[in-house]
């Protein structure tokens, strides 16, 4: 993910939240928030059940296609998040479902973004947006 961590470096410290939706699992996506150093990060991701110290199944549902966007809704209700205030950040068609959502109530769609550009283009859609 080149320049992914300068992007959201920048993103933090003008106040916004990352939120990791990922099909992968837990452990990978924790490991790459941290990497990525996202604050306070919300992740969710598909969980595994252990038994015996070993894997053993997938927990709940798979994080993907569907399963993303109910996640991006409940995550939006329990911290009082606008849709409409959402960067979608996308990498394959699994995340389509998720990045309707956010274009039907007037986020910002970003797939497979070259990071470098992506700041600015969220910062002057935020401007425009008088987003404060």
């Amino acid at each position: 993910l080149p320049g992914a961590k300068g992007f959201f470096s920048k993103m933090q410290s003008l106040g916004c939240r990352a939120c990791l939706l990922t099909a992968t699992y837990e452990p990978i996506a924790n490991r790459l928030a941290k990497r990525l150093k996202l604050e306070n990060a919300l992740v969710r991701a598909t969980r595994l059940g252990k038994k015996g110290g070993k894997i053993a199944r997938v927990e709940g549902n798979v994080m993907e296609a569907g399963e993303k966007r109910r996640a991006l809704e409940s995550v939006c209700r329990r911290y009082s998040f606008k849709l409409g205030n959402v960067v979608g950040i996308a990498d394959s068609e699994n995340d389509a479902p998720f990045m309707e959502l956010v274009e039907e109530n007037g986020g910002l769609c970003l797939w497979k973004p070259d990071f470098a550009l992506a700041g600015k283009k969220v910062i002057g859609w935020a401007l425009r947006r008088e987003w404060k």
